[in-house]
């Protein structure tokens, strides 16, 4: 059949998967940068959705905070989680393009 490509149903779940998880890695990223805005320009508001992207955020930066606390008002857990974060994208990207998915079939590219 012209114009047709014939994928085998592994290949297909395994591509869904990655981008799966891409997507998910650029939605904590939105959100890791959403709390680091409002911390800053809304510290004391309790709006529900500040408070819950405030709460997603700590979330992810609570177990850098354990190793590296606060130091003179300035809190460098985001830039752990921001390293950690790109570190994983970096790898199920490098995962993606080597199962042969195409670049641009994916959100997280």
């Amino acid at each position: 059949m012209a114009g047709s490509v014939d994928y085998d149903p592994l290949k297909i779940l395994m591509w869904s998967t990655y981008s799966v998880i891409l997507l998910m890695l650029k939605m904590v990223w939105w959100i890791l940068l959403g709390g680091i805005i409002l911390s800053f320009v809304a510290g004391n508001n309790f709006h529900p959705a500040i408070v819950l992207i405030r709460q997603m955020s700590d979330k992810f930066f609570s177990p850098f905070r354990i190793f590296l606390p606060p130091m003179g008002g300035l809190d460098f857990s985001p830039i752990f989680a921001f390293i950690l974060l790109n570190f994983l994208q970096s790898i199920f990207v490098q995962f993606a393009i080597e199962s042969g998915l195409p670049v641009w079939l994916s959100v997280g590219f």
